[in-house]
């Protein structure tokens, strides 16, 4: 066989690896630049719900504090009207053979407690 013939389609076999070569490459490349953007966007939105976890840590935080401050601005107020029910709950009739003018007193002096407040 003719050593041209013989170099000739060894050329031809390596252009045509070649370009198989180069179509591969070209789908590796779309492969690696898919991947490197799906990282990238998949950090982003990591990135954006780890702030917005913070965030609702942060106004969690701040909610709880101000309810706390709210309950314990509210706490002689609420241990001043649990006495009063308790002194309610206790309170013996001023005259036991007639509730309703016991209830009268009662309601009367408390009239009188709650104008005397003011």
């Amino acid at each position: 066989m003719n050593p041209t013939i013989l170099l000739a389609i060894l050329l031809a076999i390596s252009v045509a690896g070649n370009g198989w070569q180069y179509h591969e490459h070209g789908k590796d490349l779309i492969r690696i630049g898919t991947t490197e953007q799906l990282t990238a966007d998949t950090k982003a939105a990591a990135d954006a719900c780890s702030a917005s976890v913070d965030d609702l840590a942060r106004k969690g935080a701040t909610q709880h504090a101000a309810v706390l401050a709210s309950l314990a601005a509210q706490a002689g107020k609420v241990a001043g009207l649990e006495g009063a029910a308790i002194a309610a709950l206790n309170a013996k009739p001023a005259d036991p053979s007639d509730l309703c003018k016991s209830v009268a007193l009662y309601l009367r002096d408390e009239i009188r407690k709650e104008r005397g407040q003011r």
